[in-house]
């Protein structure tokens, strides 16, 4: 009897990598001899509670996928080698494997690959995997890693949607983490397919001269909120911007990306935007400090260029906080570098960035909004028995000459009524701050401070 050939496996090419749009694992393509194409779960000790959602892997913020050489869940880089498959023959049944050209790695297995290790590559594979040592599959997996290594082509290709953790980034290390956001950009054999080389050199040489700023935890679940209540059609121009090239990191990510910093660079009239979520949690000690040599502590996920409104949440959320920066409703405190990183820059000869922590101002000193008192009351509007909680808004603020000129202020919570009336046990407040005391007004018009 003839055998009947049966391809499956991931393609590099037609169709695109597709994903679980409920889970966010990468799936496997099967393909017919009649010409159908159907995806399914990647076998492996995951139980699936569900049936596959197939949908464009590049459609989801994040997915979920594992190494290709060792099924470690955080693969940070995407190497290309020659065509590769296998074939398997049983029975009456011939089956063709094609797993394409592409390659998903994590930083082990990446510098194994680069460095042309394949028996190390091998026993990774081995571990991750739970194989017997020598087993059909064992070999047959050798085989595949002796053909990419062989094949290999040139440079390598960041993956900006593997689903990592959180991490937290001290202020003290931020010089050191624009620089190696920096580095990465200007890294030619590292390709990053959302960025083309015109926006990747001009988000660089901001990096290069780039302010850095920290955001207090107050403050940000403040430009949290504020971004969800940012007007429609909000423009940030380099007139809202405390310098024309800066960094910043909020004390909490925010988003489907877990977005945790946002860097600008200003070009005459436009504003470019780089969102960033921070890679490295989960990692044994040598693969994290390898990741960060290579790679860094942030990955670089959008880029916006702004001459228009923000539409994208994470552009919005950097809005919201410079347009806060912007109305003197905050106030800034040097924070100390790492020691180590301080005599880094001295053995370099480089001058060492100021980090500022920004934070609200003092909530005790701002004024109290002007309430109405009982004598000014109209006859249709009697004076309020109690008091109720204003929650924060934006609305247009005149400036400028005679006036003319109108800019988005953000007006903080705050009650209305008498001083002396109870406060409604009914009002929901809507609270921004972490500890009390509540915001009771707006903000005062202190000057900022600028560099």
């Amino acid at each position: 009897m003839t055998a009947s050939p049966i391809t499956l496996g991931r393609f590099s090419g037609p169709p695109a990598e597709m994903a679980c749009a409920t889970c966010g694992r990468i799936l496997n393509t099967y393909r017919t001899p009649g010409g159908g194409v159907s995806h399914l779960h990647p076998t492996g000790p995951r139980d699936y509670d569900h049936r596959p959602v197939p949908v464009p892997a590049d459609q989801l913020t994040a997915v979920a996928r594992d190494c290709d050489f060792c099924s470690d869940p955080y693969p940070i880089l995407s190497i290309r080698s020659g065509p590769v498959h296998a074939v398997t023959i049983g029975g009456d049944t011939r089956t063709s494997h094609n797993f394409g050209d592409t390659w998903a790695a994590c930083i082990t297995c990446a510098r194994l690959v680069e460095d042309g290790k394949a028996a190390p590559l091998a026993r990774r594979a081995l571990v991750g995997a739970r194989w017997a040592t020598d087993t059909i599959a064992v070999h047959a997996v050798q085989h595949i890693h002796a053909t990419v290594l062989a094949t290999r082509q040139p440079g390598t290709t960041l993956l900006t949607t593997t689903d990592w953790p959180h991490t937290a980034i001290p202020a003290t290390t931020l010089p050191k983490t624009r620089d190696a956001a920096a580095r990465l950009l200007h890294a030619d054999a590292i390709t990053l397919t959302a960025f083309d080389d015109p926006v990747r050199r001009t988000i660089a040489a901001g990096l290069d001269q780039a302010h850095l700023y920290a955001i207090d935890e107050e403050l940000t679940d403040l430009a949290h909120h504020a971004a969800g209540d940012l007007p429609a059609g909000t423009v940030l121009t380099p007139a809202d911007l405390p310098v024309p090239h800066g960094m910043l990191l909020w004390a909490r990510p925010h988003g489907p990306h877990r977005i945790s910093a946002a860097s600008w660079t200003a070009t005459g009239d436009k504003v470019t935007i780089t969102t960033y979520r921070s890679i490295g949690a989960g990692l044994p000690p040598e693969a994290l400090q390898h990741l960060r040599e290579d790679v860094g502590w942030l990955l670089p996920v959008t880029a916006t260029r702004q001459g228009v409104a923000a539409t994208g949440a994470d552009e919005t959320l950097l809005t919201a906080t410079l347009l806060l920066i912007a109305q003197r409703c905050t106030e800034t405190v040097d924070v100390e570098p790492d020691q180590r990183i301080a005599r880094a820059y001295q053995r370099s000869r480089r001058p060492l960035p100021i980090v500022r922590l920004v934070q609200l101002r003092g909530r005790s000193a701002q004024p109290r909004p002007v309430q109405p008192s009982p004598a000014s009351a109209t006859p249709d509007r009697p004076t309020p028995q109690v008091r109720r909680w204003i929650s924060g808004f934006w609305r247009q603020q005149p400036y400028g000459p005679e006036r003319s000129l109108r800019r988005w202020q953000y007006i903080f919570a705050y009650l209305r009524g008498p001083d002396t009336a109870p406060i409604a046990a009914s009002t929901t407040v809507r609270i921004l701050s972490k500890v009390p005391p509540r915001p009771t007004g707006p903000a005062p018009s202190a000057p900022i401070v600028r560099s």
